[in-house]
């Protein structure tokens, strides 16, 4: 919508961009975009999981680490 508004302004978009995760998993068509920069869509994580974009067993990659530090106030 937003690359239509544009060339009916007069204002060349010869590339039309989107992005994110849910996006890329829940496109019915992207008739007319460039590129979908779909993030973790490949590997998902645990974020993915916690809005309903997949189940904890289709992620696949983790990575063990030891937390040295977190935002008390973030939780």
């Amino acid at each position: 919508m937003a690359a239509n508004r544009l060339r009916q302004a007069g204002i060349p978009c010869k590339q039309v961009s989107v992005g994110s995760t849910p996006t890329a998993f829940a496109a019915q068509q992207l008739t007319d975009v460039s590129e979908v920069r779909a993030g973790v869509y490949a590997f998902f994580d645990l974020v993915m999981h916690n809005v309903g974009v997949c189940e904890l067993d289709e992620i696949a990659l983790s990575v063990l680490t030891t937390v040295i530090g977190h935002q008390q106030e973030k939780g």
